[in-house]
């Protein structure tokens, strides 16, 4: 079986945090990750932009620890 590391680009990232409910933008994101606030994501700078790698496997993880299940209500038109 060949292992891979799977990877999200900020945006990817974002994106996913703010379907979770996280009020949150690309700049805040990788803010916190270059103080290192996130464990699923390191910086790394490059020769004219800072490179992320975000982990998606550890994303996840996070997520876990601290999503909350929301009950949501259906409605439907009609008897």
């Amino acid at each position: 079986m060949q292992q891979l590391i799977e990877t999200m680009t900020l945006n990817e990232t974002v994106r996913r945090l703010r379907l979770l409910g996280v009020s949150t933008t690309e700049t805040k994101v990788a803010n916190a990750i270059q103080a290192g606030l996130y464990p699923w994501g390191i910086c790394i700078p490059g020769r004219k932009h800072m490179c992320y790698e975000i982990y998606t496997k550890l994303f996840e993880k996070w997520v876990d620890e601290r999503a909350t299940d929301v009950m949501t209500e259906s409605y439907h038109e009609g008897g």
